[in-house]
């Protein structure tokens, strides 16, 4: 990127913003200039004194390439990007879009509306992209309200970052203890309450202890189950203040010949970070490079981020493999404990040596770490017959569990009984008017959607997830339900595995905004995705893990900076049989485990009695005690 820098006035420039070759190390470590200092990429001008012959040379180059970015900034630290992207067409001319961004160009903080697009440019004309520019720099942003700054780093040179991280006690108290425990351990800590902020000032903490040994900082790897989270991941490490990692989980030729050289540089200042998805990790041309690195006797710090998906076979074997090398270790996880298969979980805990702090959903609540929320269970009924099946392959689950197995085949086929019955999209359609009859403009909405026909996802058994995206066909359920919304002329968009970073980026951006009021998911927003300004989330499919579960309602209650007094609200379909031609108590203890994920969000809900009330009635009715209400 080229970049284009203005000052209001020389004194401005004068201040201490600009020193030496290029911006004070605040302003460095903020913007990642660090390699742009000593090349012709930059540009560092007063506005508008000297917006003329010196600036048209190295706008027009600016303009000539892919994207270009412009830094409004002041002496009180206050600054305003402009990115400028282009959209080619087919007959020579080109449109292009300015958006104006808070913090640094933060794509979550793009500013609402203020978007200047200049349409139909020929590409040759050097002159009419000078004035599109000026023009775009025309916009009047006083109009446009300060957005949400979720998280703002000190950057202060009188203070080192790693000192002025700002932790909450629970925080403080997890370092801490991975620290008696030699720098190894598990941090089992509710989602939002602040694992990936905790575990990178844990990274300072070790730092500062190598130093006072005169020790060089190892490299640290950071691994992640999906592209979303490592995305989300790169931007925190940034912003507590480390140099920009590697990104070894796009394609494998932008970081393959770099991988080994930069995990052999040992650092006296700060470490360098690799962010990696488990299923990059278990690739063999990064386990290649960490095997030699590991005969050669070096090491590195691991941050297992969601490290419960380390529970397949081949994943433990090669963390078990690369023991010698990954020297300190970190993991991290609302839900380390491997349901049902408790030799996996002593391997995990036994790797990680042992669960270094605990934080439970409870505590965050009541911390006012995370929000409260009202929860909503929203029940519907199979017909009869599809009602007795289900049954009897609850049935058949529980005679084959009790023999020591998981049929995966069963939960296939429990799962697509539901999806074909229609009834989670049925139910959408049922409950959306009454959400919308409860609030003035529906926004800031998540929808968890069932997976499409012949979907291998959430199918039970342990969770291998390495991002390897959703089938094709997973979008057809939820395409039923973004038509539904749409029909209520609501805005709508979708993530998916597959979704590019590009667009994911751009669809939060205009969800946290509010352009965008409703953004569907699949899975790939189950784990690790920050996103506070979520207030309501409507569950239509979720499997019964408690994993997926205990993630998701985390997920919801995000406290909003914007918003101190937020109370999230969770919309919850239960699909239940009805009218059981079995004894009810019979029927009732099968459908108890079904009814699990239900009772665990009632219970710290602000409306706890009424929503047990609902889930007991709805059990009834499930059992043949009670009538199901009329539709």
């Amino acid at each position: 990127m080229n970049l284009l820098v203005l000052f209001p006035t020389e004194g401005e420039r004068n201040t201490g913003l600009t020193s030496g070759p290029g911006f004070r190390n605040g302003l460095q470590m903020r913007l990642g200039l660090l390699r742009l200092i000593n090349e012709r990429k930059l540009l560092s001008i007063c506005c508008p004194t000297e917006f003329s012959d010196q600036t048209y040379p190295f706008l027009n180059e600016m303009l000539e390439g892919a994207v270009g970015g412009l830094l409004l900034t002041d002496s009180n630290g206050c600054s305003i990007f402009l990115a400028r992207t282009p959209i080619p067409s087919t007959n020579g001319t080109v449109e292009l879009e300015y958006s104006f961004y808070w913090s640094y160009g933060d794509p979550r903080q793009r500013v609402a509306g203020a978007k200047c697009e200049i349409e139909r440019l020929q590409r040759t004309s050097a002159d009419a992209r000078c004035v599109a520019f000026e023009q775009a720099l025309s916009l009047d942003l006083e109009q446009f309200p300060l957005p949400e700054i979720p998280f703002e780093e000190p950057f202060d040179e009188s203070v080192p970052v790693e000192e002025g991280i700002r932790l909450y006690e629970h925080q403080r108290k997890a370092i801490d203890e991975w620290e008696r425990m030699n720098w190894t351990g598990l941090f089992k800590m509710c989602t939002g309450s602040g694992k990936t902020i905790a575990s990178l000032a844990a990274v300072w903490h070790l730092a500062a202890h190598l130093r006072e040994g005169d020790k060089l900082l190892p490299p640290v790897i950071v691994t992640v189950p999906t592209r979303v989270l490592a995305d989300q991941w790169c931007r925190e490490i940034r912003k507590m203040g480390f140099d920009w990692p590697i990104q070894a989980y796009n394609s494998v030729d932008q970081w393959i010949q770099q991988l080994e050289a930069m995990l052999m540089f040992e650092k006296k200042d700060k470490p360098i970070f690799v962010v990696s998805t488990y299923r990059t990790f278990a690739d063999a041309r990064f386990q290649h490079v960490l095997n030699e690195l590991q005969s050669e006797g070096h090491t590195a710090m691991w941050i297992a981020d969601e490290m419960h998906n380390l529970a397949s076979p081949r994943l433990l074997a090669l963390m078990s493999e690369r023991g010698s090398y990954l020297k300190y270790r970190l993991g991290l996880s609302a839900t380390p404990e491997i349901e049902a298969n408790p030799d996996r979980t002593n391997r995990l805990l036994k790797f990680f040596g042992g669960i270094a702090a605990t934080y439970e959903l409870a505590d965050g609540i009541k911390d006012g770490v995370l929000c409260h929320y009202v929860y909503h269970p929203f029940p519907c009924y199979l017909d009869p017959d599809l009602g007795q099946q289900y049954l009897e392959l609850l049935q058949k689950i529980e005679s084959s569990e009790s023999k020591g197995r998981t049929d995966v085949n069963l939960y296939r086929e429990k799962r697509d009984l539901v999806r074909k019955s229609g009834i989670q999209v049925a139910a959408f359609r049922e409950l959306l008017p009454k959400i919308l009859g409860d609030v003035q403009r529906l926004a800031h909405t998540l929808v968890y959607c069932p997976p499409g026909f012949g979907s291998k996802a959430d199918i039970g058994g342990a969770d291998t997830s390495d991002d390897i995206g959703e089938e094709e066909d997973e979008a057809r359920l939820l395409e039923q339900v973004g038509e539904t919304l749409r029909g209520n002329d609501i805005e709508v968009s979708s993530i998916l595995g597959g979704t590019s970073q590009i667009q994911r980026e751009r669809t939060l951006h205009d969800f946290v905004s509010g352009r965008i009021q409703v953004v569907c998911a699949i899975g790939c927003l189950d784990e690790g995705v920050d996103v506070p300004s979520i207030e309501r989330a409507i569950v239509l499919s979720s499997v019964n893990r408690e994993k997926q579960f205990v993630q998701r309602r985390g997920r919801i209650l995000r406290r909003s900076s914007s918003d101190a007094n937020k109370v999230a609200e969770i919309y919850d379909v239960v699909v239940l049989p009805q009218g059981s031609k079995m004894a009810p108590s019979q029927a009732k203890t099968l459908l108890a485990n079904e009814l699990r994920r239900y009772r665990t969000f009632a219970e710290l809900a602000n409306n706890k009695a009424e929503a047990a009330e609902i889930i007991q009635r709805a059990l009834n009715v499930a059992a043949g005690e009670e009538m199901p209400p009329a539709q």
